[in-house]
């Protein structure tokens, strides 16, 4: 094996790696913006307690998909100041 052919393959392997990494950075990228399939997200994602109605020290948390097992309850998450 010549000089040359080992620089050629050597390029090809660094590449190749070079891909791999870029691949697995934009899959976390876009699995962290949600887009990707999997990211359940419920109450307890959001350090919320499904209850029939919130305490003072919680609100309750909509607009997102926080839906509770028991449809007659609502997503409780604690309030921070």
């Amino acid at each position: 094996m010549s000089k040359a052919q080992s620089l050629s393959i050597n390029t090809i392997i660094i590449a190749a790696l070079a891909l791999l990494v870029l691949i697995v950075v934009i899959a976390i990228f876009i699995k962290g913006i949600g887009v990707l399939p999997g990211a359940v997200k419920d109450c307890a994602t959001y350090n919320g307690v499904c209850q029939k109605s919130c305490v003072a020290t919680h609100t309750e948390l909509t607009g997102q998909k926080t839906e509770c097992a028991d449809k007659n309850q609502k997503c409780c998450v604690p309030v921070t100041e």
